[in-house]
């Protein structure tokens, strides 16, 4: 392997990781956001 194909998987890899926190945070905000209201009806 390359060194230059190594670091195009690294940079995948950081970019996957990077959407994949994205998601589970904006996920987890929707979550809250739902409980707040629930608890607060």
């Amino acid at each position: 392997m390359s060194l230059l194909s190594v670091l195009l998987i690294n940079k995948d890899a950081v970019m996957g990781y990077r959407y994949l926190r994205y998601l589970f945070i904006r996920k987890r905000a929707t979550i809250g956001d739902k409980l707040a209201r629930w608890n607060m009806q």
